[in-house]
Formats: C-alpha cells, sequence, structure tokens
C-alpha cells in the first residue's frame, strides 16, 4: 500500500473535494495548495491532474500489519543476561532505556507496522535484516508475524470515539544507526573487542536500506492521517516535551512539516499536535 508521506494531507484534500477550481481549492485548504500550486499553474484540478499528483507523490509500496500493543515484556532473567555483559557506564544507559519503555499490564494501543518483503531486498540487507529482527525480538520490540515480512518501523496509537492519537512512531533500523555514532555504544564495543569497524558495518548496512528508513516515519503518520479521515475522526500527536528520550524531529519537525499544529488535546490535559482531515466516505 502506498501513501504519501509529509503530503498525505494533500492527498486526502484532493480526494474529498475531487475535480475543484484552483481558487476555491486554495479557500479550502491554504497550506496544502501552497505544496502544490506547483502543479497548477492558476488551472483548475481535472481528475487527470489528480492523478497525476497523487502518483507523483507517491514512494514505498509498504506492507500493512495491524496489531495491539500490549507492552514490554522483558523477563528479570532476559533483563540480567544482556547487562552482565556490559560495562558499569553502559549499563546505567541501557536500564535507564529499559525503564522509560517497560509498561506495566495491557494497554489500550493499537499498532500500524510498515513492513517489507524480504525478497525485495539483497543477500547482504536479507542478513542483515534477519539479526536485526531477531534482536528486536530479543528486546521485546515490535516485530512483524508474517513470515518472509519485515517491519522497517512501527506507530503506535490511542484510538477514542473522536481521535486517534499518536504515542510513538519507531524504528529499530533508525535507533541501530543512531546508536553506531553515539560516544557511549562505540566505547562498549570496543570494551567487547568488537573495534570501531563493528559499528561502522552495522551503520554501513543501515544506511543501505535508506530508500525505506528515509520514509518511515512519515509514512506512518500519514497511515494514521488516513485512517483518521477515513472514520471521520481527528488526530493528536505527542510532542518532543513528552517524549524527551526520543529525537526532537520526530516529535517537532516531522508532524510540522506534515502541517500538524499545536494544540490542546482533546483526550487529556497537554499541548499536542493536532490536525483534522476533512472526511473521506
Amino acid at each position: 500500500m502506498q501513501v504519501h508521506g509529509e503530503h498525505e494531507s494533500v492527498v486526502i484534500a484532493l480526494f474529498s473535494t475531487g475535480t475543484i477550481s484552483a481558487k476555491e481549492f486554495k479557500r479550502r485548504f491554504p497550506r496544502e495548495f501552497e505544496k502544490i500550486k506547483g502543479y497548477t499553474n492558476g488551472a483548475d484540478f481535472t481528475q487527470k491532474m489528480i492523478d497525476n499528483i497523487v502518483n507523483d507523490l507517491g514512494g514505498i509500496d509498504w506492507e500493512i500489519e495491524n496489531g495491539k500493543y500490549t507492552g514490554y515484556a522483558l523477563s528479570d532473567e532476559v533483563k540480567q543476561m544482556h547487562l552482565s555483559r556490559l560495562s558499569d557506564e553502559f549499563k546505567s544507559e541501557i536500564m535507564h532505556l529499559i525503564e522509560n519503555e517497560t509498561k506495566k499490564g495491557p494497554t489500550q494501543e493499537e499498532l500500524i507496522l510498515m513492513c517489507i518483503d524480504i525478497d525485495e531486498l539483497d543477500y547482504e540487507q536479507k542478513q542483515f535484516v534477519e539479526k536485526t529482527q531477531q534482536t528486536s525480538q530479543m528486546s521485546s520490540h515490535t516485530t512483524s508475524s508474517e513470515y518472509g515480512k519485515y517491519a522497517i518501523g512501527w506507530i503506535r496509537y490511542i484510538k477514542t470515539d473522536n481521535t486517534l492519537q499518536v504515542t510513538e512512531v519507531q524504528s529499530d533500523i533508525l535507533a541501530a544507526r543512531s546508536m553506531c555514532d553515539s560516544t557511549i555504544y562505540k566505547a562498549e564495543a570496543r570494551r567487547q573487542g568488537l573495534g570501531d569497524h563493528y559499528l561502522a558495518e552495522v551503520a554501513r548496512m543501515c544506511d543501505s536500506m535508506q530508500r525505506y528508513t528515509e520514509r518511515v516515519y512519515e509514512d506512518s503518520i500519514a497511515m494514521i492521517f488516513l485512517l483518521a479521515a477515513k472514520e471521520g475522526l481527528s488526530v493528536e500527536m505527542l510532542t518532543s516535551k513528552d517524549k524527551e528520550d526520543s529525537p526532537i524531529h520526530v516529535y517537532e519537525d516531522l508532524p510540522k512539516s506534515m502541517g500538524m499544529i499545536k494544540g490542546n488535546s482533546d483526550i487529556e490535559r497537554r499541548k499536542v499536535w493536532k490536525y483534522q482531515p476533512p472526511h473521506l466516505s
């Protein structure tokens, strides 16, 4: 399934109006019009023009998998097995991550996994994602339940009667790539005798997946936009204030680039990113 990343609000707006004059589209959707005004040159939106715009803005053909989030569930034995191998400095860092990620009991959150068919990859990439998936499973992270599929990333959200609230956008490959540049992780790799070449190789393989990773976050949010539009719901997304241990660009720059604006949550007392799509019947 193809979605349209930071342009999904444009596509939803076009689908909601159908053929329409450029002037009227600009009046109803000023932010979306600014993103595609180069296509129109003042001309009205015909069905052919709309089809061309939608095709041009497409990207990865994702395999979508839906699920329920039940919380991280690392047993004490698994935690100790991992921690016993680490230096004190690195152990402290990992414990901090575990404490922030651990959930007690099931939650009401739902999942959308952005998956690819492993057969699309070359031999080296297949070996890499298989190892990455094993590591994710050991950490009780989300992985695809379907044979031959690999989850490049996922999005977690809460669904209420009126709202879909995004609580997490994540990718283990992007997380691994970030670790390769971490001073603490580099020191730990050296302590374990892996050397700089190990993280350099991990970084190289992560970079080889860039075709997917450069779109996975925005396409994940685009899936929520589309789902909300089909069900007549609004969208919220947590801000960096609530996600202090996550990359700031994911919870600040990205939602802003996708046309979201900050406002009061309809679910709880906090500031969130908000988007109200037109209803697609």
